[in-house]
């Protein structure tokens, strides 16, 4: 009753039952799941069974194709589908072709609705559509970029600000970016200008503690840390004489260690900052030393099973001491699907906007038998693979050290050279790993790299060439089928590759659940531990003791206490039990792991048969599709034709978006691909398509066309002259807004040459003004700002000229195109 009185009120007028009823459904649906497909053959023959009803009501039929209309706004059904479910529930008058169009706009019925229906009809929907849980992080800060973080000064230093801010005293922070975008050489620049800060100012005030969860990812980035001033790197298993670990450690500002060693690290650090008399400082340069402890790839305390629940106790324990004294601690990751916006004090999310994936194509084998069977298979197509393209370099990640012992050993009596990546102690490892580890790069001549989640994340190899692929092996034995996990392997490579592929040992009885709901668990299982806060307690009271310790008691409950015997939820090892569940739920349901990385990376895991995971061919020969244009003038045949506009808007939701970008850029400009890429995710019409790409073919050989960019100046220059900040492109505005109104009343143009003496006057005026604001290094990327001017091209003589005319709008957007509406 409640939830309908909301509703009238938010609908300004008496809401009836049965569409209270309908739209808590949707509410509720939309609020926990989202449909990654939907099987249109099982759903039409729902629709046209025995035990659908005659549809009589009006407002009934109206939610249908509501839900029809969301189904093909979403992506899971095309035009001609939609017409195909609308024909099996109308009465023969095709009245419904007139109300898609009056309902074009409406997006408050969903999929919910629909199940609901059919479920009150009877009609089971199991197995016709797969969900995935909806869940997202909170975000407080989100920043837009291009290019990596350190080369974006106006973001490095925003990120930079909020890090070392003092309101910030006592806050945990995470920090999510996508891996490749820097993330561990901006905490370096960090590290350093602090460190600078402290040096120049004399302050005893102050230290950073760098953990990672493996010792791999330490010895790959500790050459660049140690450059660092006053920076050492101190690991459990660093061997010292008696008194010299206390004395690197007290004498250092930064320190590189390992998460199972930084308590201990921490503990010594306290000490010595309790011992400090401090000096009188002025609260500028105190409020930028703050005590920081990071954790870089943070996810992988909940997906990485080889962590000890102790170790993780322990560091919880140190992170809330740290906290306690006014500390910082950031934790890092481009993965955070599995971890609780409730965790953190602030969020940060910066994001990387001409981000592709590491990868071409991907692809699946399903392979039957036992897990042995499975390796023997597995086995034999490396083999193959190997003999038919010795130039490729495959990284195939198994979990087993006995078993890439075993595949080392076969591929070497075949002249394969292959090698291995484990977990060792540093003086066990041969050359060969410590050249892919520390220094990012593959020995010569070797051909597979079998590796276990010791280099699943963190680690960069660099030299890796177009033609190498990244191999997953998904078996019983080798529970990988975490989609995080995956995500982090996919990324080793650091220059985009051929291909991903994941070989699933096929389940025997595959479940039919088709959602894992691990954020409800979560948060079941969170309550759950807060509740038992009160038994532990009343049990320290009366000091009763039972057949295991408090200590572990409390472990197993997913608790730990403060250094002030305060208890505290320890997220993460309640994280790591569900997270052991959903690999099992994985394994048995490899469909929804699929589901969730097609949505991760935007593009279609193609099912491939043996000879395909040899030898992955282009997406579009897979499927023995014809090519969507011909080679020669392919923008003329999509204009010329609106099946092939749409034979492409089909083959671009089949294959996804690398895939297609990757064929599509072989025939036309990569801005021209973009702006199709746009217009089928926006659902743009035919005739409006032509138009943009009318002036694609318009434009001159040495000019780019892009809408896409230009929509986007448009929304940044809204953004721009709304904004209450004085960021750089803020203050670049003004400037140039001041220096064109002085250019009106003299009469003398804003002109150049050359499109690069633009840049550079930019570049000029954008490092003034950094200078002017204390900024010492010199501004190197001026970004996309040349796109929000109008500029008009003309000729002096024999000279192109080039004037700033002002700023764009949207009359000129809309007359560049020819178009009479901005989408």
């Amino acid at each position: 009753m409640a939830k309908k009185n909301r509703l009238s009120e938010k609908e300004g007028r008496d809401v009836k039952d049965y569409d209270a009823v309908n739209d808590i459904v949707d509410e509720q649906f939309n609020k926990g799941f989202s449909t990654s497909g939907v099987n249109f053959k099982e759903l039409l023959a729902a629709l046209q069974s025995e035990k659908m009803p005659i549809i009589s009501d009006y407002k009934e039929w109206i939610r249908y194709l509501m839900a029809f209309n969301d189904m093909e706004r979403e992506g899971l059904i095309t035009n001609e589908q939609k017409n195909h479910l609308a024909e099996a529930i109308d009465d023969g008058n095709r009245t419904y072709e007139k109300e898609f169009e009056k309902l074009k706009g409406y997006d408050e019925v969903t999929i919910g609705s629909l199940i609901y229906r059919l479920q009150q009809n009877g009609i089971s929907t199991n197995h016709i559509f797969n969900f995935s849980e909806r869940y997202e992080l909170r975000v407080d800060v989100s920043m837009d970029m291009q290019g990596k973080i350190t080369e974006n000064p106006e973001v490095f230093h925003r990120f930079q600000e909020i890090l070392l801010a003092k309101e910030n005293s006592g806050k945990r922070i995470l920090l999510i970016s996508d891996t490749g975008t820097g993330k561990s050489t901006a905490i370096l620049e960090v590290l350093k200008n602090m460190t600078n800060f402290q040096t120049q100012y004399q302050s005893p005030q102050g230290f950073s503690i760098l953990s990672i969860p493996r010792l791999n990812l330490i010895n790959n980035l500790k050459g660049r840390f140690e450059l660092i001033p006053k920076s050492n790197t101190v690991t459990g298993s660093t061997k010292y004489i008696s008194g010299e670990r206390e004395k690197v450690i007290q004498n250092s500002t930064n320190i590189l260690t390992t998460l199972d060693h930084s308590p201990v690290v921490l503990q010594m650090k306290r000490e010595k900052q309790n011992l400090i008399e401090f000096p009188q400082v002025q609260h500028e340069v105190t409020s930028t030393i703050p005590m920081l402890m990071v954790l870089d790839e943070c996810h992988m305390l909940s997906t990485d099973s080889t962590f000890k629940p102790e170790a993780i106790r322990e560091y919880s324990i140190a992170e809330k001491a740290l906290l306690d004294d006014c500390g910082i601690s950031l934790h890092i990751t481009a993965t955070p699907e599995n971890l609780r916006s409730e965790d953190y004090d602030l969020i940060i999310k910066i994001n990387q906007l001409d981000r592709e994936n590491p990868f071409e194509q991907a692809g699946y084998l399903m392979l039957n038998g036992s897990s042995k069977q499975v390796k023997d298979k597995l086995l034999q197509i490396i083999k193959i693979a190997a003999r038919k393209n010795p130039e490729r370099r495959i990284l195939l990640f198994i979990e087993k050290k006995e078993t890439i012992a075993d595949f080392i050993k076969e591929l070497k009596n075949e002249n394969i050279l292959a090698m291995g990546v484990v977990s060792k102690k540093e003086e066990v490892k041969s050359g060969e790993e410590k050249s892919i580890v520390c220094e990012g790069i593959i020995p010569e001549k070797i051909q597979v790299i079998l590796a276990t989640t010791a280099l699943s994340a963190g680690v960069s190899i660099e030299n890796n060439r177009q033609v190498d692929e990244t191999w997953v092996l998904c078996s019983a034995e080798s529970l990988n089928h975490e989609m995080t996990r995956i995500v982090q392997m996919s990324h080793r490579f650091r220059k985009q590759y051929h291909a991903l592929k994941l070989f699933f040992q096929k389940p025997k009885n595959q479940e039919k659940k088709k959602v894992f709901l691990y954020h409800t668990f979560l948060d079941e299982e969170i309550k759950k531990a807060e509740a038992f806060k009160v038994a532990i307690e009343i049990m320290r009271e009366k000091q009763l003791e039972g057949r295991i310790t408090l200590d572990d008691l409390e472990m197993q409950n997913g608790l730990f206490a403060d250094e002030e015997g305060k208890l505290q939820v320890c997220t993460p090892l309640i994280q790591s039990e569900i997270v052991q569940h959903k690999l099992y739920y994985n394994y048995n349901n490899p469909d929804v792991l699929l589901n969730e990385l097609e949505k991760k990376f935007q593009c279609r895991f193609l099912e491939m048969n043996v000879n395909e995971a040899i030898e992955m061919v282009d997406g579009n020969e897979t499927r023995k599709t014809k090519q969507p244009v011909a080679s020669k003038e392919p923008l003329k045949c999509i204009i010329d034709d609106e099946s092939v506009y749409n034979q492409l808007k089909n083959d671009f939701y089949i294959i996804g978006k690398s895939q297609f970008r990757s064929t599509m850029k072989k025939k036309m400009k990569l801005s021209t691909v973009k702006d199709l890429e746009y217009l089928f995710d926006s659902s743009c019409d035919f005739f409006f398509a032509r138009k943009i790409l009318e002036a694609h073919i318009a434009m001159k050989k040495d000019e780019t066309v892009s809408y896409m960019k230009d929509r986007g100046a448009l929304d940044w220059l809204k953004k721009i002259l709304q904004s209450k900040e004085n960021s750089l492109s803020v203050r670049l505005h003004r400037e140039l807004s001041k220096y064109l109104e002085l250019t009106a009343i003299t009469k003398q143009p804003l002109q150049f040459n050359t499109k690069k003496d633009l840049k550079t006057y930019l570049k000029a005026v954008a490092s003034n003004l950094l200078e002017d604001s204390g900024f010492s290094f010199q501004y190197e990327k001026v970004g996309s700002f040349e796109d929000l001017l109008k500029i008009k091209k003309g000729k002096s003589g024999n000279v192109r000229t080039y004037t700033v005319v002002g700023f764009i709008d949207e009359n000129y957007v809309k007359e560049k195109y020819g178009i009479d509406k901005i989408i």
